[in-house]
C-alpha cells in the first residue's frame, strides 16, 4: 500500500520529473512548462518543504523545443532548430553548446551521467557525442523519437534502446559504445502500432513497451521474444520499473497509477492519483518512495506504508 505524503500545487504544466544530487535531502521537478509565459524552467522542491524552494534557470529555454536531463550529473540540454545548449542546473553554468546550420535538430537525449550527448536530425541520422571530450563518437542511421519516454539507455551502457520516429511501432537497440546496431522489433504482429513508452527491467534483461490504448508487451532481450503480454484497458502514458521490489508503476491518461508486482504477476494497487489530469512522469526515490506529475501542475510524493 502507498500513500500520498506530500504534494506540491501550481508548477505549471509539468513535463518532466528528476531526483536531485543530494538524494537524501530533496528531489528536482525538472522540464516545467508554464503556457502563461511560453518558456521552460526548472523548479527545486525539497520533500520536507511543500513550497516550491526555488526556480532555477527560469527563461533560459524560451526559445526550445525540446529538452531533456541529465539526473545523475544534474545536466539539462535544450535545442530548437540547428543549436543545442546544455547547462549545469546547480551552477546555472552553460557547459556545451553545439551549432549546425546545415542541419535541422529534431530530438536529443543526455545520458544519465552526463557523459554523452545524442542528436538526431531530420535527415535521419543520429550523432553521439562525448561531452566530457567534447568530439563525435559515432553515428547511426535513425531518427530518435522526441519523447525521453521512447529512449532509454541500460544501466550497465551496454545499448541504446529508442522508438523510431518515422514508424512508432518499431523498436530498435544500437551498441553504446559502437553505435552498431545491435537488434529490432516490428511490433506489428502484437497489435503496437504507436509506442508510448519504454522501461528496462535489468534484473531479469526485460524491455517493456506499452502503447496508448492499453497493451503491455514484456520483451525477452537475450530471447528475442516477447514472453508475457497484458491488456490493462488504460491508455498508457508512461511506465516505470522499481527494482527494489520489483515493481512496474503505470501512470494513465485518466490521472490513475497501477502498480503491477512483477514477482508474481498480479496487479499490487491501483491508485487514483491525480484526479483527471494525466500522469505525465514517475520518478522512484528510493525503496520506500516515489513521485508522480500530473499534466495540471501537481507533484505527489508516495510511500509505502
Amino acid at each position: 500500500m502507498f500513500e500520498c505524503i506530500r504534494t506540491w500545487k501550481g508548477l505549471g504544466r509539468i513535463y518532466k520529473i528528476w531526483l536531485g544530487p543530494t538524494p537524501e535531502s530533496f528531489f528536482a521537478v525538472g522540464e516545467i512548462f508554464s503556457d502563461s509565459v511560453n518558456e521552460y524552467r526548472v523548479t527545486e522542491c525539497r520533500m520536507s518543504d511543500e513550497n516550491p524552494n526555488k526556480n532555477l534557470l527560469e527563461g533560459k529555454f524560451e526559445n526550445s523545443t525540446f529538452v531533456s536531463l541529465a539526473p545523475k550529473s544534474n545536466l539539462i540540454a535544450s535545442h530548437d532548430r540547428n543549436t543545442i545548449e546544455v547547462w549545469d542546473v546547480t551552477t546555472q553554468a552553460k557547459v556545451f553548446e553545439f551549432n549546425n546550420h546545415g542541419r535541422i535538430i529534431h530530438s536529443s537525449f543526455v545520458s544519465n551521467d552526463g557523459e554523452s550527448i545524442f542528436i538526431s536530425f531530420n535527415d535521419g541520422f543520429t550523432w553521439a557525442w562525448n561531452l566530457n571530450k567534447n568530439r563525435l563518437l559515432y553515428t547511426f542511421s535513425a531518427i530518435l523519437s522526441i519523447h525521453s519516454r521512447c529512449f532509454v539507455l541500460s544501466p550497465n551502457k551496454n545499448m541504446i534502446v529508442a522508438v523510431d520516429y518515422e514508424n512508432r511501432g518499431f523498436i530498435k537497440a544500437w551498441s553504446y559504445s559502437t553505435g552498431e546496431e545491435l537488434w529490432n522489433i516490428d511490433l506489428s504482429s502484437y497489435s503496437i502500432e504507436y509506442v508510448m513508452s519504454l522501461a528496462l527491467v535489468e534484473s531479469l534483461n526485460i524491455l517493456v513497451i506499452s502503447n496508448p490504448q492499453g497493451h503491455i508487451v514484456f520483451w525477452d532481450m537475450s530471447a528475442g521474444q516477447s514472453v508475457r503480454s497484458i491488456q490493462s484497458g488504460e491508455a498508457i502514458e508512461t511506465a516505470v520499473w522499481d527494482k527494489h521490489d520489483n515493481l512496474l508503476i503505470i501512470g494513465n491518461r485518466y490521472g490513475n497509477i497501477r502498480i503491477l508486482d512483477l514477482n508474481n504477476h498480479k496487479d499490487a494497487l491501483l491508485i487514483s492519483a491525480h484526479g483527471r489530469s494525466r500522469i505525465e512522469a514517475i520518478s522512484i526515490v528510493d525503496e520506500h518512495k516515489f513521485v508522480s506529475a500530473g499534466w495540471h501542475g501537481t507533484l505527489k510524493l508516495w510511500a509505502k506504508q
